[in-house]
């Protein structure tokens, strides 16, 4: 049958036009994708606006041995779109090149967030997604209208030549595509593989093994670990949070005497040792406490085995109680012998407890006298503090505060008024690197300490003035004195 359209009724063609229009893209009025470059220190949301200007090429300026970062961002159009990227090989002088490596960022849901932050020091409220992890995927969905950060690494091999280098970054979102210029200025400079600045990044084992992780001390788990201790050598990290109630384990007998099995330990240390992320032992708090108003801290234990082969339940105990102090009595004598065999004693740091306040006891680690252990002092104490000397064991409640004068960190010289350095006399491996609260929270929440050798005394630093019995006080050029301190170790 022949289909002649130029005989059928106005009505039928009417009907074929709005068909056909129908299943047509509408490309007319699309929303579609854009790509723009972002600064690695920049926050991108999944909703953050894109500039209405932003670079339209990456420029990375380093040093030999050195890494750099920057960001490309994909906003999705109107449609949800596969998102892949592709690196062209960098060129530039003779010898070797620049590296450069790109993954996605992962967001992590945040539904509350600190309280009593000032707006101005947030990226966001909550609830939010916060751009935290990179990715090992190819490939990602990206929701309409949403960011995909691509996060870009670049390594300077120690023998690139001083020059300039290029390349680009392709970015494939659904059928569209991007290309940015990538410009590599490398500088005759060579970072050195020693590091003269200690960095410590806390990590949980129970979280690595949590979820569908492998189980904690199966060979899986250890192998997962290993790429922790890699990632962490590469980026320069070189302090390692060693969680020695969960690495020791411990025997009792009949009498109630403790034999210690630092096996685990042992090959903890190795590990990270041989993937070179680790030049101080940063031994695991002695206690906590759940609740900040608590007038106690709650203390850990090894897992212990008892004669009938049960493992003992040690219940709940508190620094301050006699148990604590027995438990201490034979636990810090057996780590301090076995640091000493291995070698590692003056590698070696012990927390007591974190962010100590006026009501808060202590830990116990007032109580016992142990040499040769360096501590990490998380007591929030006034830093003009006097504390008085240690007593004839070595080991008084209270130990003698250093002066302000020596900071590590201008931008605590800045607030406490003060632009001096950390003294010669309380090294950097000396130094307990933290931040605080309050109006230091755009540094982050926590403590700066440090211990000094001098005169078989040891004497602690604080920069944490705000954890004064005035805790709320905008005046820090007077501070108030903040209670006990509990060293672990005093004599150095």
């Amino acid at each position: 049958m022949l289909f002649c359209p130029d005989r059928l009724p106005l009505a039928v063609l009417s009907l074929f036009v709005l068909l056909a229009l129908s299943a047509a893209p509408a490309f007319a009025g699309q929303q579609k994708a854009r790509v723009w470059v972002a600064d690695s220190l920049s926050k991108i949301l999944p909703v953050t606006p894109a500039p209405a200007q932003s670079p339209e090429a990456i420029s990375i300026d380093a040093a030999r041995n050195e890494y750099e970062s920057a960001q490309v961002v994909v906003t999705a159009g109107d449609q949800a779109a596969k998102v892949t990227v592709q690196i062209d090989p960098v060129t530039g002088p003779g010898g070797p090149k620049p590296r450069v490596q790109a993954a996605f960022l992962g967001f992590v849901p945040v539904k509350i967030g600190t309280k009593d932050t000032p707006p101005e020091h947030l990226v966001t409220a909550p609830p939010a997604d916060i751009p935290d992890p990179i990715l090992s995927k190819k490939s990602v969905e990206c929701a309409p209208g949403k960011n995909q950060p691509v996060w870009l690494t670049v390594y300077v091999p120690k023998g690139a030549a001083p020059g300039k280098y290029s390349s680009a970054v392709h970015v494939f979102c659904g059928d569209e595509r991007f290309s940015v210029p990538v410009s590599i200025r490398v500088r005759d400079v060579l970072l050195p593989d020693e590091r003269t600045l200690s960095i410590t990044n806390w990590f949980s084992i129970h979280k690595i093994a949590g979820g569908e992780g492998p189980a904690l001390w199966s060979e899986a788990f250890w192998k997962n670990l290993e790429g922790y201790a890699a990632v962490m050598a590469s980026h320069r990290q070189n302090v390692v949070i060693t969680p020695i109630f969960d690495l020791i384990t411990a025997t009792e007998d009949a009498g109630g005497r403790l034999t210690f099995d630092f096996s685990r330990l042992d090959r903890w240390v190795a590990l990270f040792e041989k993937a070179g992320a680790l030049e101080i032992i940063e031994g695991g708090h002695i206690g906590g406490r759940g609740d900040w108003e608590a007038k106690d801290f709650d203390v850990h234990r090894v897992r212990t085995t008892l004669p009938d082969g049960k493992v003992k339940d040690w219940g709940k105990p508190k620094g301050t109680s006699p148990e604590q102090r027995e438990f201490l009595s034979q636990f810090l004598p057996a780590l301090q012998a076995h640091l000493e065999k291995t070698g590692w004693l003056d590698r070696y740091v012990q927390h007591i407890a974190d962010e100590r306040h006026l009501d808060c006891v202590g830990v116990g680690g007032d109580q016992i006298r142990v040499e040769g252990l360096r501590v990490v002092c998380d007591a929030g104490l006034g830093a003009d503090e006097p504390i008085g000397d240690l007593d004839e064991r070595g080991c008084g409640p209270r130990a003698q505060v250093a002066d302000r004068s020596r900071w590590a960190d201008p931008s605590v010289d800045e607030h406490l008024g003060n632009s001096s350095r950390l003294g010669a006399d309380c090294g950097g491996r000396d130094a307990g690197g933290c931040r605080c609260c309050r109006r230091l929270r755009r540094l982050d929440r926590c403590h700066l300490g440090a211990v000094r050798r001098r005169s078989g005394r040891v004497r602690i630093a604080s920069a944490c003035p705000e954890h004064s019995a005035e805790h709320n006080r905008d005046d820090h050029d007077s501070v108030t004195p903040v209670g006990h301190v509990v060293p672990l170790c005093i004599r150095l």
